[in-house]
């Protein structure tokens, strides 16, 4: 399995998909609330900022902002506990997701972050399941969102974390204001899945000729356009009719949809404005590889001094590797 960058400070655009494509995450509340739950808690924790997700029945696509280069462990730990928490709640076995890397892709300026919050909001037309996205009974958000509580799964108090409700009414929730002030004190113990999380979406970055109603309106338009475009394209290929949100939460959960997306097939793993640009980012990305191979190939010769290039990961935080501080040449 090839190695692959991971960079500080960059937008990528995350899929991952379902073992064999069954809709083992076909919506519900428990379900939603769940993926919610869990993006919220562990983006938190590895400093992740998501702007964007839709989760389909048997896949799902975001928009991410990593900060400090922890993107491998963030995605680890949340497809690891979502599995769990989703079989405990089917009272499945076995893995959830399909065992093909998690498709990562870096975004380099405002029109591809543009496209692909586009591409993920207008995934439910696309697919022939609602004619307008805002009517997934599912997890379909993008920065600005109303903020709003939710509650822990189940599956962490049938390992053992007490229940814990808050004061007054039986069941109710605190505020968003209450799980934030009481946010600092779970920090504070190391409480990595309490009780309450607030779930927020965060600005995309760039963008900084815009104000946040300007940047509003203008993800509103493309993820409009973006629909109207899966639309017309249905149109040309004959197909007319749309599934609806009432038959999408009825799907058996171990089917898989008729047409089969295709497996292990190239995918891009940067992508830029225009063609000269993508071109660009591809060079500086292959220039990485030949960097990270020839240090890879000394440090199998004993030279153990050797530095990686700048965005190795694997060797870095598991093998003490030595990381230069210099970009790899053709970056």
């Amino acid at each position: 399995m090839r190695a692959r960058p991971v960079f500080t400070n960059r937008l990528v655009f995350l899929t991952r998909s379902v073992s064999r494509q069954e809709f083992r995450l076909r919506p519900s509340a428990e379900v939603n609330e769940a993926i919610r739950y869990m993006l919220m808690a562990t983006s938190r924790r590895y400093q992740m900022s998501p702007s964007c997700l839709c989760v389909m029945s048997n896949h799902w696509h975001g928009v991410v902002h990593d900060k400090e280069g922890r993107l491998p462990a963030f995605l680890s730990e949340f497809h690891g506990l979502l599995a769990h928490i989703i079989n405990h709640i089917h009272g499945d076995s076995g893995r959830l997701w399909d065992g093909a890397q998690s498709h990562r892709l870096y975004l380099d300026d405002n029109e591809s972050v543009l496209q692909e919050i586009a591409y993920t909001m207008s995934n439910p037309v696309a697919a022939g399941l609602l004619r307008h996205g805002n009517s997934w009974p599912g997890v379909r958000q993008c920065w600005p969102v109303r903020e709003v509580v939710v509650r822990r799964p189940a599956f962490f108090e049938a390992r053992g974390m007490p229940p814990k409700r808050p004061k007054g009414r039986k069941c109710s929730r605190p505020t968003v204001r209450e799980v934030d002030a009481k946010m600092k004190e779970w920090d504070k113990n190391k409480i990595h899945y309490p009780p309450y999380m607030v779930f927020r979406l965060h600005r995309p970055p760039g963008f900084d000729e815009l104000s946040d109603e300007q940047l509003a309106a203008t993800l509103r338009r493309a993820v409009a356009m973006g629909e109207e475009m899966a639309h017309e394209k249905r149109l040309k290929e004959g197909k007319k009719e749309y599934l609806g949100a009432r038959l999408v939460k009825k799907m058996p959960r171990k089917s898989v949809p008729k047409k089969m997306r295709q497996r292990f097939s190239m995918i891009p793993q940067v992508k830029a404005r225009d063609w000269e640009a993508t071109r660009a980012a591809k060079e500086q990305m292959k220039g990485w590889h030949r960097a990270y191979e020839e240090a890879y190939r000394l440090t199998r010769e004993g030279l153990l001094a050797v530095e990686f290039p700048i965005g190795t990961y694997l060797q870095a935080v598991y093998h003490g590797a030595r990381v230069s501080s210099a970009a790899p040449p053709g970056c």
